[in-house]
């Protein structure tokens, strides 16, 4: 069985790598003790808890970034690599990061509503709008009293100082700090007169900037329909208002400054184009000689070309002259001829015949239609008394009477329909009666009675 066997080196130096590699970052929260801080700047401790403890190491260039003073007992939560001291052979995590442990929960929140609102895109690039070159106006979206407005203004006055600014104050720490960033923004919106918003504040811990990691305010920044830089705490913070914003710097002096472009660059940037406008002049005032002169040579003297078209202007007078006498005859001739064919073709005559004719016409109809108003009248008549005498109410008026079953109402028209004890209904001339059969016959017996 073959055997691998290391130097105590190389063992060391493999295991590092191993755990460098294996634990890049980790977050881990503990107790301070056992703190030193040589000559070197570095800071060295134990963080440790009720049942065990690790090394430490904070080194100089991360330790002066840190606003946190080191102090044995103090709660803390690190953010780390873990590593191996190869010449001793221990342990340790060397320290990027450092805070209070009530930061620790600060922080988790923090990364749980990052990964929310990353996973609903608020954070896409795609959504970033640009940020305007030239803006005319910029909207400062800060503490009217902090330090963040001063460096803000100093540096847009310097930098581009014909901007117009517009100061929306807000209470940017503390628990009413959020609704205040929020309608702030709103108001930006509202007013419509700044074309990009510069938001900022100084530097402080992650409780102090946590505004601006509020949800209603990063939603609000992503909603607004202005071009938004953030510019909150120092080099080293990083808000999710920074992450939803359309552009976000390290500093409220870096994010004024990435608003507005250059002065001197600007300036540099006029005068070139003012060189370009006096050689484009000067090239179009030499065309315009140039074509001066050319056509200078081409125009004849005016008294020349008035009098040729004052020629040809008492030419087309005498044409037009006697054009018109022509047209006059010929208007003559034809008003004439017109009124003879008028005269010859008068509708006067027609008119007389055509009135006699209808008036013996409008005579006629009118005999006709009386004539067959009386026909149809007589015969009407006749029809109407040939009704009368065959209407079975004429009968009943003479005396005679109409017998009805009471039940169905059917008129009795011979005696075999009836019997002995049946209930009839017997209508005369002025009203109606029943009765009951007593006798029965059929035609030619003796007469039948009823009661």
């Amino acid at each position: 069985m073959s055997r691998t066997i290391y130097s105590v080196s190389a063992f060391s130096r493999e295991v590092r790598k191993l755990l460098e590699s294996r634990y890049s970052e980790v977050w881990l929260e503990g107790e301070i003790s056992n703190l030193a801080t040589p000559a070197s700047g570095h800071a060295y401790f134990s963080l440790k808890d009720a049942n065990a403890q690790v090394r430490c190491a904070f080194f100089k260039n991360r330790l002066l970034r840190n606003r946190l003073t080191l102090q044995n007992g103090l709660a803390v939560v690190v953010h780390a690599q873990v590593s191996l001291y190869e010449s001793r052979g221990d342990f340790q995590l060397i320290i990027n990061q450092i805070e209070t442990a009530g930061e620790g929960e600060l922080r988790r929140r923090f990364e749980a509503l990052k990964r929310q609102l990353d996973s609903e895109g608020l954070f896409d690039p795609q959504l970033k709008k640009p940020i305007p070159k030239y803006p005319a106006n910029i909207a400062l979206v800060t503490s009217e009293t902090g330090a963040a407005l001063r460096d803000m203004l100093t540096t847009l006055h310097h930098q581009y100082p014909v901007a117009g600014l517009r100061l929306y104050p807000a209470i940017v720490q503390g628990s009413t700090a959020p609704a205040s960033l929020v309608k702030a923004l709103r108001l930006v919106q509202r007013d419509d007169h700044c074309d990009v918003i510069v938001m900022g504040r100084g530097g402080g811990t992650l409780e102090d900037l946590w505004a601006f990691n509020d949800e209603s305010v990063v939603r609000a920044i992503r909603q607004c329909r202005l071009p938004t830089i953030t510019g909150i705490g120092h080099q080293t913070d990083l808000t999710l208002s920074d992450l939803a914003a359309d552009q976000y710097a390290a500093t409220p002096t870096a994010a004024a400054a990435a608003a507005a472009p250059n002065g001197e660059q600007l300036a540099q940037l006029l005068i070139a184009i003012r060189q370009r406008i006096y050689r484009c002049g000067l090239r179009s005032l030499e065309y315009c000689a140039q074509r001066h002169d050319s056509l200078s040579a081409r125009v004849r003297h005016p008294s020349l070309v008035i009098k040729q078209h004052t020629q040809r202007l008492d030419a087309l007078h005498s044409r037009l002259s006697a054009a018109i006498v022509t047209h006059q005859r010929s208007l003559k001739f034809s008003l004439f001829s017109t009124i003879h064919r008028l005269e010859t073709c008068s509708p006067l005559i027609g008119i007389e015949h055509a009135q006699i004719k209808c008036n013996a016409l409008n005579r006629q109809l009118r005999y006709l239609g009386i004539q067959l108003t009386h026909k149809h009248r007589n015969h009407l008549q006749s029809l109407a008394n040939q009704l009368t005498t065959l209407s079975p109410r004429e009968t009943v008026a003479r005396g005679y009477a109409i017998v009805r079953d009471p039940v169905t109402g059917t008129v009795v028209t011979d005696a075999s329909q009836l019997h002995r004890g049946a209930r009839v209904q017997t209508e005369i001339s002025r009203g109606w009666f029943e009765a009951t059969v007593t006798e029965l016959q059929s035609a030619g017996t003796p007469d039948s009675s009823t009661e």
